[in-house]
This record gives structure tokens, sequence and C-alpha cells, in this order.
């Protein structure tokens, strides 16, 4: 297992044009430094110049980070007449004038990926993280895109599973990349899965129970991926899922995951997080998933990559833990059966 990642993390929330001028809010930060300042550039032109950083004690306190607070990003450059649907941006850091980095992103505009597909209602928005419900999800999307290239490439796949699809948040941008009738779609809400099979077509989307198994063949998949779903799972359920994602996945096809990193755990489960690597509390939001599982099924659950490797490596071969690989927050799992094909790349190195 190679542990990976860059110093850097980012997020656009918006990116518009008024008036001749072009407008970028977000954040940025350095995973062990306070930044003060960021130049721009968009589609290779210089936009912003040492632009400082505003307050956000939002970002610190998510990220449990309070270096992070001045991670404001407010920019207004004049000199704009149009944008492209999707536009390259580039993020220069610095500290009082010290260069920390650069971070490359694309920004896709969510009012045209509105008009692509159906969104779904805000109730099920909600479920899934409705702050940002386009914007994050092809964030969600490039970063797992990017991560699984040197694995697989997705658009090659001849099956692919969302396991815990929700409402479409990340499936709205793979269905750009592979044919609908390659994808499929997975989740025990069932409201979720009812406007899934009303509203996008192509794709087949299963309504399963909260535990094992699926009603999926053995070995059905080249990929299957799953986001903020080990993050509500207690350790019992974890394993039986785990068993289960190994049955339907091929030999040597790939299972990539996000799990909450033992830096976000709260104080409460420092302890247990330093003796055993995992902990989890239930969630505020279990009240909502009750009625399809039960009233502490839906948790908030911390891993460190030490556990995982330990751990999960009786049903996988780790290949690849990506630190805050998703969306700047989860960490990524990039895992193949035991006894497929191929290696790990490069020697373990496990950390915290």
């Amino acid at each position: 297992m190679r542990v990976t990642g860059g110093e850097l993390f980012a997020l656009l929330n918006d990116v518009r044009l008024a008036e001749n001028t072009i407008h970028l809010t977000g954040w940025i930060f350095h995973r062990e430094e306070p930044l003060t300042h960021i130049s721009v550039v968009v589609d290779s032109k210089p936009c912003a110049e040492n632009v400082a950083l505003k307050d956000r004690p939002d970002v610190a306190e998510f990220f449990g980070l309070p270096h992070a607070r001045q991670s404001g990003i407010d920019v207004a450059a004049p000199g704009w007449s149009s944008l492209n649907p999707t536009i390259a941006i580039r993020l220069l850091a610095r500290r009082e004038g010290r260069a920390m980095g650069t971070l490359d992103l694309t920004w896709r505009d969510p009012a045209a990926d509105s008009r692509r597909l159906p969104l779904p209602p805000a109730t099920l928005q909600d479920r899934v993280g409705a702050l940002d419900f386009l914007t994050s999800g092809w964030r969600i999307y490039s970063d797992l895109k990017s991560a699984l290239s040197p694995y697989i490439r997705i658009a090659d796949c001849a099956s692919i599973l969302d396991w815990g699809c929700g409402c479409g948040r990340t499936l709205h941008y793979l269905l750009e990349d592979v044919p609908a009738g390659r994808i499929y779609g997975c989740d025990i809400d069932a409201d979720a899965i009812a406007w899934m099979r009303r509203s996008i077509e192509g794709p087949s989307f299963t309504h399963i129970a909260p535990l094992p198994p699926t009603p999926f063949p053995d070995q059905s998949f080249d990929l299957v991926y799953g986001i903020s779903i080990f993050t509500h799972l207690n350790e019992a359920t974890q394993l039986e899922w785990l068993e289960e994602l190994r049955r339907i996945t091929k030999p040597d096809g790939i299972v990539a995951v996000s799990v909450l990193g033992e830096s976000l755990s709260p104080g409460e489960l420092q302890n247990a997080m330093r003796d055993t690597g995992f902990a989890d509390v239930i969630s505020e939001q279990s009240a909502i998933f009750a009625a399809y599982s039960s009233n502490d099924y839906y948790r908030v659950s911390y891993h460190s990559s030490r556990y995982v490797a330990a751990k999960w490596s009786q049903y996988f071969e780790i290949l690849e833990f990506v630190p805050r690989g998703i969306n700047a927050h989860q960490d990524l799992v990039i895992m193949r059966p035991k006894g497929g094909a191929g290696s790990s790349r490069g020697i373990p190195e496990v950390g915290g």
C-alpha cells in the first residue's frame, strides 16, 4: 500500500461572470502550514495576482485544522467577456511571499450540468450533502477518475457498480464516460432508487438491504466504487460488506471506497483511534435512514491507514491509500480482490 497525497486542498464553490468581471469563491489550504495569498490563472490567462485569503472559520472547523482559518477565496477580476462550460483553473498558493505550491482544478458550469440530466429533489439531495450538489459531484468523480487511472480506465470497463449511489451525485458524471447500459447503481434508500429509476434512463438501479448479500452474481463488476458509505457503518457491518464487495468484483477488478481519516475524528474518539485505528458514533442523520435499516445503523466512522492495512487486507490487496483524495476531505482506498491479477505500487508505507 502506498500512502500518497498532495499538500494543497481546495474547492471552488462558484465561478460566474457578471459585468465583464469573473468572480471566484471557495477555499484553499495547505496540509501543514497557513497560507496568506493566492494568484489565479484561468484557461492559461492570468486572472488575479497575490490576492489575500479571507477568514473562513467554517473550513478550519470542518477539517479540524486551525491554521486553515485563513483559506477563503474571493476573487473579482475584470476583463472577461465569456466563460466556457468547462474551464481550467490554476491556484498558486503563497505564505507571505513564499511559494507554497500549485493546484490545478477543473471547474464545470453547474447550470449546464443541471440541463443535461434531471436534478433530484432537495429532500434526496439532503441525504448525500445538498450543499453544492453538482459541484461536489463533479469534484468527487474527477478525483476518483484521476486516482484510478494507474489501475483501470473507467471508459473501458464493461460493468461498473456505484455502491450506495443515492440520488446520483457521482453517477451524474460517470454517464459522460461510460455507456449507460454498463452502469449499475444500488442503495438501501428506496426513495432514491425509485427516483433514479424514474428519472435516469439506461443504467440499472437496485434497491438493496442494509446487510449483504446483494442480488448480483459472483464476479459481476470490473469496478465497484462507494463514496461516503464506509464512513457510515459500524465495524461488523463493514466487514460483511467487504466480503460481499470481494464476491461481486471480478478477480482483476478494482474496488475504490472512501473513509474518514484519523485526523478528522473528534476528541472523544481519540483513545479508540489510538488503540485500534477505528471508531464510530451514531450519526445525527440516523433517523433519516432508520426507515431502511435500524435506529443505530447509520454511523459516523473513522479509519486510520494502519487499520485499513491490517483489517481490510483479509479481503483485498490494498493498492493505494490516498489521504483526503476525495473532495479534499475523505481518504480514498483503492483495492483489488485477494488473489486478483497484478500487485500494489511499491513497498507498503502505512502511517497514522
